[in-house]
């Protein structure tokens, strides 16, 4: 279900949202090569800066979390562009994310159906054409999910490195080591 929702989303956001947004903002300019480049909007613009050329700490791009464009710059080092890199990124992500949402519905609801629609009510919601662009959210929820399934079996290391690895992405992550924190204790 969720590799067809990401096929169907792509075709969306590149044929659709593209046409409608303009790339970047005064400051910076891009060059937008293809269709996969139009997935690049607003803050995913500083992380493919931030891909290509590292930090400048002389500017606001600091506020951006490391974890994606470090991931889409290792990826490019196979090869593959930066704007697909953090497609295939976004694409295993929401994947991943898609898989523990149902694992992790399914174990509090005990009910296969309710999981089910969980994930397919998720991958409905309208901001979700975000989770292919070049953004840090497919990561985020991954690691999110996949952490608060291991924290609730109780695997608590694992639950904490991957709400680090979410907190690498966004500052939110953060919470998840809270929460972590108060179901230890």
């Amino acid at each position: 279900i969720a590799v067809m929702w990401v096929l169907a989303i792509i075709i969306l956001r590149l044929f659709v949202v593209t046409a409608m947004h303009m790339p970047g903002g005064a400051d910076v300019n891009p060059t937008i090569t293809t269709k996969v480049d139009g997935a690049v909007k607003s803050d995913g613009v500083h992380y493919l800066r931030i891909a290509k050329d590292g930090y400048d700490m002389s500017g606001a791009i600091a506020v951006f979390y490391p974890l994606f464009p470090l991931t889409a710059s290792l990826v490019h080092r196979l090869g593959i562009g930066y704007v697909a890199a953090g497609q295939i990124i976004n694409f295993v992500a929401i994947v991943l994310a898609s898989q523990g949402l149902y694992l992790l519905t399914k174990e509090v609801t005990k009910n296969k159906r309710i999981a089910i629609l969980a994930v397919l009510t998720w991958l409905a919601f309208p901001s979700a054409h975000f989770f292919v662009a070049f953004y840090t959210e497919s990561m985020f929820v991954a690691f999110s999910v996949w952490s608060l399934l291991f924290l609730l079996r109780k695997r608590y290391l694992t639950a904490s490195i991957l709400a680090g690895l979410a907190s690498g992405t966004r500052l939110m992550g953060i919470v998840l080591g809270f929460v972590i924190i108060v179901q230890y204790l």
